[in-house]
């Protein structure tokens, strides 16, 4: 929080705290435009992009149903159009149920 403070102090905004870092309304709104461009996500930018937990994202990439997952390497890559059509499906309420 004081990390926060200190921003909004120095820049004189206020400031939004992401998994990504700490940016200014303006430079949060640049950050969100520049993933709703981008095919494919990261798990920390899928994070930020949909609003979702870490951990709950982190559960939804381990499910056996999910096709919106794409591995590259040890990294494992969210089609952007994909999760959106998993979650405007209604799957996200199914928590307890993969398991």
């Amino acid at each position: 929080m004081k990390e926060i403070k200190a921003i909004e102090k120095e820049l004189k905004v206020p400031a939004v705290r992401t998994i990504l870092g700490t940016y200014s309304y303006k430079d949060y709104a640049d950050l969100l435009n520049v993933l709703a461009h981008k095919e494919f996500l990261s798990i920390h930018e899928a994070v930020v992009y949909f609003g979702v937990g870490t951990n709950f994202m982190y559960e939804l990439v381990n499910r056996p149903d999910a096709d919106f997952v794409v591995p590259n390497g040890r990294q494992r890559l969210i089609a952007r159009d994909k999760f959106k059509e998993y979650m405007m499906a209604g799957k996200l309420k199914e928590r307890n149920k993969a398991e």
